[in-house]
């Protein structure tokens, strides 16, 4: 069951990033100039060139990176309104679940999340 869940978001994530990348204005294309500058530096060594070289690759970069932390953005906020990643809003013996199942916690990564829960709210959103 484990491995499901993980191959499912890990699909997930792959489709956000991949979406986000291609969202973003002429990735491929960049790319591509990327390596012509590249060559192009290659047949003449000149610090004209490389400096060209450089500058693409600094734009691309960035572009990525954007690009990147936009699918992250995406992922989390998907991830939060999924059932039993976010808040609970149904009710179990009377009780409003309204407050957060499990808190994501920071790690020194900013990709990625630890999620820490407390077992009384996690089996009441079980038992939902």
């Amino acid at each position: 069951m484990k491995s499901v869940v993980r191959t499912e978001m890990w699909q997930e994530i792959k489709r956000i990033m991949t979406t986000a990348v291609r969202d973003v204005c002429g990735v491929n294309k960049m790319n591509r100039k990327n390596r012509m500058r590249w060559k192009e530096y290659l047949t003449k060594r000149t610090e004209e060139k490389y400096n060209k070289y450089k500058q693409q690759r600094n734009i691309v970069k960035n572009m990525v990176k954007e690009a990147q932390n936009k699918a992250w953005q995406e992922f989390g906020e998907k991830l939060e309104t999924v059932r039993g990643w976010g808040v609970a809003t149904s009710r179990v013996d009377g009780d409003d679940l309204s407050s957060p199942v499990e808190t994501p916690a920071r790690t020194r990564n900013p990709g990625m999340l630890r999620f820490e829960s407390s077992k009384k709210n996690w089996l009441r959103a079980l038992s939902v």
